[in-house]
């Protein structure tokens, strides 16, 4: 019998450590078998693997003299360089080029020069470390060359230009020095114009990701992708322009039907969240361009087939995907038009499945659905009608806060804690008064004895002393003029905001909802537990009339929702102006009775006070929750 090795040697297979010379009807490369020489086919399509395990055979000694060659003719990085490697890999390329037309059949007759062209690729990388240079290599012509060796017919060659390109493109390096960006700029710049963006996608589809090889240059080509748009400028702005593009990553994230996740499939969502962010009217078309090639519903898809993740999962790729696909789709649902898409989607059910499921992606789950529900009455709407109230609501009684500081920590506890004020800030400005699903909203503060109003103080009170203790650290304001004092002003409102003003604002808002309800039972409370603490409405009021003046245009695309949002704050600080007063007058007027009492007197019953008593009865007794906690 025929030893094993013989054996694959007749199906076509010679193993060899090195490549050591041409024979006939063979070629050099790596494959299924290993290393060695395979049969070559007649097409002539046989490729030779020139990675960096392959190299022609020699002996110890002789390795250890080249490895110390090399190492004493190490080239300083400097413009000369930039010159001399750049010439090298043109005239590695063209005698590729020729020997592979003159060679076509033989691929034997051609390897030697991949090899060399894979090492003047590895060489280049050196420039990695010093991104100041990149603008010499673009005067040197490399683009060109390297974006023929982006689409070489060897896909080893190919992915190693990729892994180079990567690194080039990397933003880490380039955001060491003002020189060291506008090196990266310069590069990203010249190769999108010279096609950059068809050749990678060509290569995206082209790469067999079940060859680790492959697989690895399809994540560098990703991490182009990110480079460009972390450089911002002109580089973010020709991706966002280029309309094939997020489609193609989308069917990347979307995979085929139950498909495992895998690293690439999260990187490409975060490729994709990472283009979406940001503002200005480059980023809302590409946000329209998603949602009109149905990127919402991808995402959505990709999203739920993974809804169940574990909380205690470590970060693996599921975990991994699932984050970057909710970033992705927060950031598509700042546009209007796909916050009515997702809502078409059903995807406010799928937020509250994810919520309840209690896994890792709860807290962004909640977050979304924040998003969501931004000055969009239809996803309000839903949130109520699916029986969601009970799942918000046990994010803002803080019940689960303890589970998700164990297994999540105590970054997403608070999130998730302030993304529920939100959501019900929204649900009032949303839900207009005399609608049932307003008053099952308004049911939840008055069940329980209250409990939520007491919540809802407790959680102002937190937020304000942490943004005075945040105040007392800024630096104080300084007199300045024109744009330098309106910079200055921008950096310390963004710095208040981050101490905890927005979330206040949230409760503000959540709290003259609930004040504007008409309820007297929780406005009574509201009041009490306002001044319990040292507050009064007049706090509340200042925080939402602060909150109206400062926002923002939003740009074209928000214009009206924008002035609506303002219009509505500033109108709830009005209401609470006229009601606050009342209220404070009628708190005086009981403040006098009770001196009379004190004198021995009878105290005067305050007007109407049984009949309140008797309103709020009758009001809690209808106001029945259904929603399931």
């Amino acid at each position: 019998m025929e030893p094993p090795k013989r054996k694959r040697e007749d199906e076509g297979f010679q193993p060899s450590a090195g490549f050591a010379g041409p024979r006939p009807g063979f070629y050099f490369g790596r494959g299924e078998s290993g290393v060695g020489y395979y049969r070559d086919q007649p097409s002539g399509g046989a490729r030779v693997h020139v990675s960096r395990a392959v190299r022609p055979a020699a002996d110890g000694a002789a390795l250890l003299a080249a490895a110390e060659a090399e190492a004493g003719e190490a080239e300083e990085l400097d413009e000369r360089f930039v010159r001399r490697a750049c010439a090298a890999l043109e005239r590695r390329l063209v005698e590729n080029v020729e020997a592979r037309a003159k060679h076509a059949g033989a691929p034997a007759r051609w390897a030697e020069s991949e090899v060399e062209l894979h090492a003047e690729l590895k060489r280049l990388g050196a420039l990695a470390a010093a991104p100041e240079l990149l603008p010499h290599l673009v005067r040197a012509g490399a683009p060109a060359a390297l974006l023929q060796l982006l689409s070489h017919e060897n896909a080893d060659v190919a992915a190693e230009c990729a892994q180079l390109l990567a690194e080039l493109v990397e933003g880490d390096a380039a955001a060491e020095s003002a020189d060291a960006a506008a090196g990266a700029q310069e590069l990203a710049g010249a190769l999108l114009a010279g096609g950059l963006l068809p050749a990678l996608l060509a290569q995206l589809a082209r790469f067999d990701e079940r060859v680790a090889e492959e697989r690895a240059a399809v994540h560098s080509l990703l991490r182009v992708l990110e480079g460009a748009a972390e450089l911002g400028g002109a580089a973010r702005a020709a991706l966002l322009a280029h309309e094939p593009l997020l489609p193609a990553l989308l069917a990347r994230v979307r995979g085929r039907k139950g498909a495992p996740a895998d690293e690439n499939r999260a990187y490409a969502a975060e490729v994709v969240a990472v283009l979406l962010s940001g503002g200005g009217g480059e980023a809302d078309a590409a946000r329209a361009r998603l949602g009109e090639a149905g990127g919402v519903d991808d995402l959505l898809r990709a999203i739920s087939y993974f809804r169940a993740k574990p909380a205690a999962a470590e970060a693996d790729a599921e975990a991994e995907l699932l984050e970057h696909c909710f970033d992705a789709l927060c950031c598509a649902l700042m546009l209007p038009a796909n916050r009515a898409r997702f809502v078409a989607g059903e995807g406010v059910e799928l937020m509250l499945l994810v919520v309840r499921a209690k896994g890792c992606a709860k807290t962004a789950a909640l977050k979304a659905l924040d998003f969501a529900l931004t000055r969009c009455p239809p996803a309000a709407q839903r949130l109520v009608d699916a029986r969601g109230l009970g799942a918000v609501f046990a994010a803002f009684s803080g019940r689960s806060a303890a589970a998700c500081r164990r297994l999540r920590g105590a970054e997403a506890a608070a999130e998730e804690e302030q993304r529920a004020v939100s959501i019900v800030a929204q649900l009032f400005a949303a839900l207009p008064l005399g609608d049932g699903r307003r008053e099952r909203l308004a049911a939840k503060f008055v069940e329980g004895g209250f409990e939520k109003i007491d919540r809802l103080a407790e959680l102002w009170f937190a937020h304000a002393a942490r943004l005075r203790a945040a105040e007392l650290q800024l630096p104080p304001a300084e007199e300045e003029e024109g744009e330098e004092a309106e910079e200055a002003e921008a950096e310390r409102y963004a710095a208040r905001m981050e101490a905890g003003l927005f979330t206040l604002q949230q409760l503000a808002a959540a709290l003259a909802g609930l004040w504007a309800h008409g309820h007297s039972g929780a406005n009574a409370r509201a009041l009490a537990a306002l001044r319990l603490g040292g507050g009064q409405l007049s706090d509340v009021r200042t925080v939402l009339r602060e909150a109206a003046a400062a926002i923002g245009d939003g740009g074209e695309a928000v214009e009206a929702e924008v002035a609506e949002e303002r219009a509505r704050m500033a109108a709830l600080a009005d209401l609470l102006v006229a009601e606050g007063e009342e209220a404070d007058a009628e708190e005086e007027e009981e403040g006098d009775a009770g001196e009379e009492a004190e004198e021995g007197e009878e105290p005067a019953e305050p007007p109407g006070r049984d009949d309140r008593r008797e309103g709020l009865v009758g009001r809690r007794e209808g106001l029945v929750d259904e929603d399931e906690d």
